[in-house]
């Protein structure tokens, strides 16, 4: 009975937590977020939304390698939850920032890393729209990084598929 009130406890402060940096993070006080969610993360480590959300302080303060482990964990324990949505945003987000990095590579001239990092963002994508066919969104990211990646081919037949579902991606 203890147990479960501390455990309660716990929750409930992490939540708080939570609460706090999600404010923290809407007023653009990325670092102060990150101090809450790690907080949150220290009183219930099991709650995916504390990684997805760190996983985005990270990427918005250029740290790659931090968001990435972050969004792994996300993906991991959504995984346990079966969160398919949840789940497919996290992918999606993971393939931007693989994405992201894809480009930072290219204006380096580094073209192996550049094609490796893009070759990811393609894999996470097509994770993507496999957890959630009908996230949109997820597919068009999907062409666009087929297209970089120059496969046209496979990038419009995605296009060709989404566009009269909403005519919004034929403007992008």
């Amino acid at each position: 009975r203890t147990l479960d009130r501390d455990l309660n406890r716990d929750r409930i402060s992490a939540d708080e937590s939570f609460r706090k940096a999600l404010e923290l993070l809407a007023a653009g006080k990325i670092d102060k977020a990150i101090k809450y969610l790690d907080e949150s993360e220290e009183r219930f480590p099991t709650d995916y939304r504390v990684y997805f959300k760190r996983g985005l302080c990270y990427a918005m303060k250029d740290m790659p390698e931090e968001a990435r482990t972050d969004f792994l964990e996300a993906v991991d324990m959504a995984n346990k939850d079966e969160h398919e949505e949840t789940r497919a945003i996290i992918r999606r987000n993971l393939a931007r920032l693989y994405y992201a990095e894809s480009k930072v590579y290219a204006k380096q001239g580094d073209s192996r890393m550049q094609e490796e990092k893009l070759a990811e963002a393609i894999v996470e994508a097509k994770k993507a729209t496999t957890e959630k066919p009908d996230h949109l969104e997820a597919h068009f990211d999907l062409a666009t990084y087929l297209a970089a990646f120059k496969l046209y081919s496979d990038a419009l037949t995605i296009l060709l598929d989404i566009i009269p579902k909403d005519p919004k991606f034929a403007k992008k």
